[in-house]
């Protein structure tokens, strides 16, 4: 699987360690654009350099043989899998208080993946 961008490890790790400021307003936007370029990112490594929407890589995803990936690579297409799954808490467009599900999102899925790519 190829290597996602410093920049986006970056943003990442700095949503990790301040969430707060990606709840709401240019962070929470900033979160979104990440998240997108690394599912494009990922979207391509796994699939000969194809893009997907969130909505059809989940589909591929949950559609997709996991064999001949190894170990690592098969955990962080669970993450993923699990991630997508979960995405509502990122990009939900109601007026609600968002804090709590995007805190969740960033501790449950981000950390994950995150954990797996630095490994």
């Amino acid at each position: 699987m190829t290597m996602i961008s410093d920049v986006l490890i970056s943003q990442f790790r700095d949503a990790i360690q301040n969430p707060i400021e990606y709840t709401s307003g240019v962070g929470r936007k900033t979160l979104q654009a990440a998240f997108d370029m690394f599912l494009g990112q990922i979207s391509e490594s796994l699939f000969d350099g194809q893009s997907f929407s969130r909505f059809d890589l989940r589909m591929r995803l949950n559609s997709m043989e996991l064999t001949g990936y190894d170990e690592k690579n098969m955990k962080i297409i669970g993450h993923l899998k699990d991630a997508l799954k979960n995405i509502d808490q990122l990009y939900d467009k109601s007026y609600d208080d968002h804090v709590p599900d995007i805190k969740k999102f960033i501790e449950n899925h981000l950390v994950p993946l995150l954990e797996m790519l630095s490994c």
